[in-house]
């Protein structure tokens, strides 16, 4: 009798493995499914618009929260695409340089990791320069459309710059029912697995994923040599990167509850989603216990973060919401690509049809 599925092959099997990917990739936003309390808002971070006849665009939401104590910082929640146009990281930069904190994403950087000391000064500051892996899905998806990719196009190394999340090591703890001394995340005890011979090694799930966006595995080779193909015909490029934007445009609801994923998949995804937001929050605390707070907290972070970011920083800490700034992040000139209403209107068809799927309950 044949044994049960790899990770891998459910998730070949999985029929919203591209979403699955692109949500990865590009931090898509996730509506809450029910009004958050307080004084969080009820709007995605990302949205398809528009500007003219012949232009479809991706914008995502730089939103700005108040605090409620005086002389609290104001936080501005900067979600992002980890794919976009040079011109919206040079946009993002801008903002981000104008902030007194930047709280980052980085799993796996130096200031991440558990053995990290903190510097002594500038001179002892450790450089924030990111190395991009050539190799890697996202990097040559975005060469492939003609995007830049994110680490490519910020630069971290600001003195103001401050890593806020797990090291690979946390997140293999936590999926293995360890803990991590920086991430205040517990699971149920009904839901704690089996511990593990080492804790600290990842899981499999957590493991398979890593080969895939770094392109070792036989599906991240697979996945580069596509997006190679697809970007050889500018039409093919484009058509690409409107199925990118209407996904990610209306994606709703936590993308870790999606109906159609297993359930392992689903758990590793709400660690990477939920886990990791613990950590933010944690640090945004800590700057507030300061005498001399920040006046100003960016926190720097994939979109799909942000609604979950929001809420518990509306409800745990008194924040609401003041506006949203909208930057676009991925366009295509319809006229200029080669792209019809009709390939469109199949797109978007293509796109609803797979949303559909991907709510529909496994067998």
């Amino acid at each position: 009798m044949p044994g049960a599925p790899s990770f891998s092959e459910r998730l070949l099997a999985c029929p919203a493995l591209c979403l699955v990917a692109w949500a990865l990739l590009a931090g898509c936003p996730l509506r809450a499914q029910t009004p958050p309390a307080g004084g969080a808002s009820t709007n995605s971070f990302m949205r398809v618009a528009s500007p003219d006849t012949n232009t479809v665009q991706l914008e995502i939401a730089i939103r700005r929260l108040l605090p409620a104590r005086t002389g609290a910082p104001i936080v501005s929640l900067v979600g992002v695409s980890h794919l976009g146009e040079s011109n919206y990281y040079a946009a993002i930069q801008k903002r981000l340089d104008a902030q007194a904190l930047v709280l980052f994403e980085g799993v796996g950087h130096p200031d991440a990791q558990d053995d990290a000391k903190p510097a002594s000064g500038d001179a002892a500051r450790p450089s924030r320069k990111l190395e991009v892996d050539e190799d890697s899905l996202q990097f040559n998806m975005a060469e492939s459309l003609g995007l830049a990719f994110q680490l490519s196009a910020i630069d971290y190394d600001r003195a103001h710059f401050k890593n806020s999340d797990m090291s690979v090591e946390q997140i293999a703890r936590v999926l293995g029912g360890g803990t991590s001394r920086r991430t205040p995340v517990e699971a149920k005890p009904a839901e704690q697995p089996a511990a593990a011979p080492d804790a600290a090694r990842p899981s499999t799930e957590l493991a398979v994923l890593m080969q895939v966006m770094d392109g070792t595995s036989f599906l991240g080779r697979l996945a580069n040599g596509l997006f190679k193909w697809l970007g050889s015909s500018p039409r093919m490029q484009a058509s690409t990167k409107l199925m990118l934007i209407e996904t990610l445009g209306n994606l709703q609801g936590d993308f870790s509850e999606a109906a159609a994923l297993p359930p392992d998949m689903k758990r590793l995804l709400a660690v990477l989603l939920h886990a990791r937001n613990g950590v933010v929050v944690e640090d945004i605390k800590a700057e507030l216990a300061k005498p001399e707070p920040a006046r100003t907290i960016a926190v720097f972070y994939g979109a799909a973060h942000m609604h979950d970011l929001e809420k518990r920083l509306c409800e745990e800490l008194g924040y609401r919401v003041e506006g949203d700034e909208w930057l676009p992040a991925i366009r295509v000139n319809l006229r200029e690509s080669g792209v019809t209403t009709g390939d469109l209107q199949f797109i978007r068809r293509t796109v609803q049809w797979q949303l559909q799927m991907l709510n529909q309950p496994r067998p």
